[in-house]
C-alpha cells in the first residue's frame, strides 16, 4: 500500500508541474500581443492627444492676457476628457478579461498600471485643471495651481511608463519570436 501512494503522489507531483510549466505556442502569444497592443494603441494614442492639448491649453493660457482660456476651448477640453475617460474605462475592462500568459514579463500587469494611472490622472487632475483655466489662472487658489503641476508631473510618470511598455513588448516579441508584421 506504501508503495502505492508513493508512486501515485509521484505520478501527481510529476503531472502538476508538467502543467504548471505550460509552454505558450507562437499563436498564443500572437494572439495576446496583438489583443494588448490593439487596446494600447488605440487608448494610448486617445490620451496623449488629450493630455497633449490640455498641456497646450496650460501653456496657452501662461501666457496670454486674460491667463484664461476662451469657452470655446475649455467646451473642446471637456469633451475630449468624456471621449477619453470612455475609452479608458472600456480599455481597462476589455483587459482584465485577459489573462496573463507570461509573469516574467507581465505586460497585461504594466499596461493595466499605466491605464490606472491615466485614469487616476484624469479623475483627479483634469478637470480641476480645466475649471482653473476657465476661471483664469489668476483667480485660482494656491490649491488649484498645485494640481496644474500633479497634472504636468502626472504626464511625465506616464511618458516614462509608456516606454517602460514598449521596451516590455520588444522583450515580449523577441521571446516568441513574433515581428511586427504579425502583429499588424
Amino acid at each position: 500500500m506504501k508503495a502505492y501512494i508513493t508512486k501515485y503522489l509521484a505520478i501527481t507531483s510529476l503531472l502538476f508541474m508538467i502543467s504548471c510549466g505550460k509552454k505558450v505556442s507562437h499563436d498564443q502569444a500572437l494572439t495576446y500581443i496583438s489583443t494588448i497592443w490593439q487596446n494600447y494603441s488605440c487608448t494610448v494614442d486617445n490620451f496623449n492627444e488629450y493630455s497633449q492639448k490640455l498641456s497646450e491649453a496650460i501653456a496657452t493660457t501662461k501666457t496670454n492676457n486674460e491667463r484664461k482660456l476662451d469657452e470655446i476651448v475649455v467646451d473642446s477640453l471637456e469633451k475630449n476628457y468624456n471621449t477619453t475617460i470612455i475609452i479608458l474605462s472600456s480599455s481597462i475592462q476589455k483587459l482584465k478579461e485577459l489573462d496573463e500568459i507570461d509573469t516574467s514579463i507581465n505586460l497585461k500587469s504594466n499596461v493595466l498600471n499605466l491605464y490606472q494611472d491615466a485614469k487616476y490622472l484624469l479623475d483627479s487632475c483634469s478637470t480641476q485643471v480645466i475649471k482653473s483655466l476657465s476661471i483664469g489662472l489668476d483667480n485660482v487658489s494656491d490649491q488649484d495651481i498645485e494640481k496644474i503641476r500633479e497634472f504636468t508631473s502626472l504626464i511625465i510618470k506616464i511618458n516614462f511608463e509608456q516606454n517602460n511598455i514598449d521596451k516590455l513588448a520588444t522583450d515580449f516579441q523577441a521571446k516568441y519570436h513574433i515581428t511586427d508584421e504579425e502583429i499588424q
